[in-house]
């Protein structure tokens, strides 16, 4: 962090699992999902573009079963 125009989530599942991932503005609003089924054990990679958001902060929100994290992101221009 800071990011500029790309970048990119690891997700490492430790169960078998549907991670998803959600890019929201600080109002609460959602302008991303994906979704990538997990074996346990494996780690996947999900690139974000985020070229044609304003700079900004925002929030990166990974959820897998019963596991949330949240991470700030910083967008320059």
């Amino acid at each position: 962090n800071p990011v500029r125009h790309f970048t990119q989530f690891v997700i490492h599942s430790q169960a078998t699992a549907v991670a998803h991932l959600e890019i929201v503005d600080l109002s609460g609003k959602s302008l991303y999902r994906s979704s990538l089924d997990l074996m346990k054990g494996e780690s996947r990679q999900i690139s974000f573009d985020a070229s044609a958001l304003p700079a900004g902060v925002y929030q990166a929100v990974l959820t897998q079963a019963q596991q949330k994290e949240v991470l700030k992101i910083v967008l320059e221009k």
